[in-house]
């Protein structure tokens, strides 16, 4: 009877070791932390794994996944060979807002027009602080994410994005509707 037990609790404790953490944590670049993300996700032979509430996904065995950072917006092969596993990417360092509230204004006249098109502008910033002059960000593998050039937050001239290898991804020539 005892045998039975002591190989009971043996493959309770070889199933629970097995279980392989995996955590995502993103460097904040404006107040230079280290902070552990949840919004990601691990893939493997179609299968997608989320973290849980504390930011971990518990994964059943080694291997190769893809990391699908959102925060970031990077993907990644990664290689799972210990029981914790861990890695860091750098948050964008250029923040994009765009307000959709509803501007009542008649676009009946230039003016009109023009103030429309700068309340509904994407607004970027660093830091909190809205992007003045030529700006770039890059992605965590050193390539070009975003580049710019700005006016308290609008892109004003050529606005260039990047995907993660290096490829243009959107192209744009703006115009100064401030006069």
């Amino acid at each position: 009877m005892s045998m039975k037990l002591i190989i009971g609790l043996f493959s309770c404790f070889s199933v629970y070791s097995q279980q392989i953490v995996y955590k995502l944590y993103v460097k904040n670049q404006c107040s230079n932390k280290i902070e552990l993300s949840d919004l990601y996700q691990l893939e493997k032979d179609k299968e997608k794994f989320y973290p849980d509430s504390s930011g971990t996904i518990i994964l059943s065995e080694k291997g190769i996944y893809k990391l699908i950072s959102i925060e970031t917006e990077e993907s990644h092969e990664i290689k799972i060979e210990s029981f914790v596993n861990s890695d860091t990417l750098t948050k964008p360092l250029i923040t994009i807002f765009v307000n959709t509230a509803d501007l009542f204004l008649k676009p009946n006249n230039k003016a009109n027009r023009n103030k429309a098109r700068l309340f509904h502008a994407a607004r970027y910033s660093i830091c909190d602080v809205l992007c003045n002059g030529l700006v770039k960000d890059y992605y965590s593998n050193g390539n070009l994410r975003i580049a710019g050039t700005f006016e308290n937050g609008i892109a004003v001239g050529d606005l260039k994005e990047y995907y993660e290898n290096g490829n243009l991804r959107n192209f744009q020539c703006t115009e100064n509707f401030q006069n």
